[in-house]
């Protein structure tokens, strides 16, 4: 009711990511941050500031108390760490980056430039895998799959059946292939999903399709449900 959380957790993480000191989103410190009301529902949003004072690529990945207070919720802390693991992989990393990088020495000689691009590479490398909450360790790397039954085909004397599976955090959300809506669907456990599809008498063919934060395809998977 306070805070817009998923915005929060997108912050810290790029906040944690910049592995800048003397800032909110870092180890320990409670100040240099900017906050805004959003006027449409009056929750607070928190925006990184003050992110030019480095310390090491090694930092924690979770250094801001009221952050761990927020990963105290399963959800939350999935939540986070699918950030963590976003940013990194579309910008977080020189060979996105490394064009910036190249112009920037260029007009900036006598800055070390290669020497900030080398630290991008080493502290997304330590929040990914170094570390031993790193986001790999914590979360292990997983494919998208039904497991209800094995994965193997099934029938029910319904007309909806409960489908179990697993997937990573980069699964945000999951919807019937050629669905305009995605289903509703609950984290059961670290790596279990869990949701209720619509069925037809007869046979179905149930392709779920998995989704990550800008509606790209992580993964599917398929079997058949039929409804007697």
């Amino acid at each position: 009711a306070a805070i817009d959380v998923e915005q929060w957790l997108r912050a810290f993480a790029f906040a944690t990511l910049s592995g800048a000191v003397d800032n909110y989103g870092s180890d320990g410190s409670q100040h240099n941050a900017r906050f805004y009301v959003r006027p449409e529902d009056q929750r607070v949003l928190y925006f990184p500031h003050d992110l030019d004072f480095f310390g090491s690529s090694s930092m924690t990945l979770v250094g801001n108390g009221d952050l761990a207070r927020l990963l105290l919720d399963p959800a939350n802390k999935r939540s986070y760490y699918g950030h963590l693991a976003d940013i990194v992989g579309r910008a977080y990393n020189t060979g996105y980056l490394g064009r910036w990088c190249d112009q920037m020495g260029d007009l900036l000689p006598a800055q070390d430039v290669a020497g900030n691009c080398a630290f991008i590479d080493a502290r997304a490398e330590w929040v990914m895998s170094g570390a031993s909450d790193a986001v790999n360790t914590r979360y292990p790397p997983l494919d998208f799959q039904i497991t209800t039954g094995g994965g193997a085909d099934f029938s029910v004397d319904a007309a909806e059946a409960v489908i179990e599976g697993e997937g990573w955090i980069d699964v945000r959300q999951i919807a019937l292939e050629g669905a305009a809506a995605p289903l509703d669907f609950t984290w059961i456990d670290e790596q279990t999903w869990q949701v209720t599809v619509p069925l037809e008498t007869g046979p179905n063919d149930v392709t779920l399709v998995a989704t990550d934060l800008h509606g790209g395809v992580v993964g599917t998977d398929t079997l058949v449900v039929t409804s007697t």
